[in-house]
């Protein structure tokens, strides 16, 4: 099954221009224990760095969520939100959405009096 995956202007001009050490490897593996830098690896450098810098709470996983809220903030119809993250339905991705303080507010203002 081919997959297509839309990604951002800037980062296509990026990755365009990029050349990988190890070519056919968009992120060869590390210390030959790999041939391709796995999910599980880029989350435990994304935890080392955090915690380096004193964050807590930061994974490959919360970027995911972040990202998902972003598009969400800008207005983007959670069925294409939906198709982008690969939900099989609505509900989980509901549970990814953060609301933010300043949302409950303007939520509960709306009602008027």
């Amino acid at each position: 099954m081919k997959m297509i995956v839309d990604i951002q202007p800037g980062l296509a001009k990026f990755l365009v221009e990029y050349q990988p050490a190890k070519p056919g490897a968009l992120f060869p593996g590390m210390r030959g224990v790999t041939e391709h830098l796995t999910r599980f690896m880029a989350d435990k450098i994304i935890k080392d760095a955090c915690r380096r810098v004193g964050l807590e709470g930061v994974s490959t996983h919360s970027f995911r969520r972040t990202a998902l809220t972003q598009m969400c903030n800008a207005g983007i119809p959670l069925r294409h939100i939906q198709e982008i993250s690969g939900h099989n339905d609505l509900g989980t991705l509901q549970r990814y959405l953060e609301v933010s303080p300043d949302q409950r507010r303007k939520a509960s203002e709306a009602i008027g009096f």
